[in-house]
């Protein structure tokens, strides 16, 4: 709401730094040189992000934001790890954390927005819809790579979201956003991290 999709996607793509020094801590993954040399480029691409003029009305604080949904889904993701042998079926996992998030968002909205859920959802009810169920959709598989591989490779691989998003962001949003060069090239870079750090070697 703050920065827009298209700069606030990629910065939260910094999550797989976050989740590859945790792993590296309290799982005991061990990354190559390479593969940090990946975790760099995407700390790049960000900066690149966040870089230059301000355009509309965000400020670079406002980047927190996207920063701090970086940090916390960089330590979700350790804790998922840690339960996901817990359960054969990553499903299983997957509707514990739904659960989960489904409470907080709850507990939030009806003690800080309670008034003002009833306009919201009265006008915008569909497109928050549909974004339920694809999150619902990507937490089932997020569940499910989390108990096939590492922490720093899955969650990096994961985050090939923000070139995805950048191309809609630049095709459907390009009237609502002021996008310039160093938002596709940062997102880019971020993306080009993300291989190299999941490079079998």
């Amino acid at each position: 709401m703050k920065i827009g999709v298209s700069r606030a996607a990629p910065i939260k793509g910094s999550s797989p730094i976050i989740a590859a020094f945790l792993a590296i801590f309290f799982l005991s993954e061990r990354p190559a040189l390479l593969q940090l040399g990946g975790v760099f480029l995407i700390v790049c691409g960000i900066g690149l992000i966040s870089s230059g003029k301000t355009e509309g009305k965000w400020r670079r604080i406002d980047a927190l934001w996207p920063l701090a949904a970086a940090g916390f889904a960089g330590v979700g993701a350790i804790f998922w790890r840690k339960g996901i042998p817990a359960f054969p079926q990553p499903l299983v996992g997957a509707l514990i954390g739904m659960t989960a998030a489904l409470f907080m968002v709850a507990i939030y909205a009806f003690t800080f927005k309670r008034d003002q859920i009833l306009g919201g959802v009265k006008s915008a009810w569909r497109p928050f819809l549909l974004g339920g169920v694809a999150g619902a959709i990507g937490n089932f598989c997020y569940a499910s790579a989390l108990q096939k591989g590492e922490v720093f490779r899955m969650v990096s691989l994961i985050q090939i979201s923000p070139l995805l998003t950048v191309l809609f962001a630049l095709t459907l949003l390009r009237k609502t956003e002021a996008i310039t060069w160093r938002v596709p090239a940062g997102a880019v870079l971020t993306v080009g991290g993300a291989i190299l750090v999941n490079l079998r070697l």
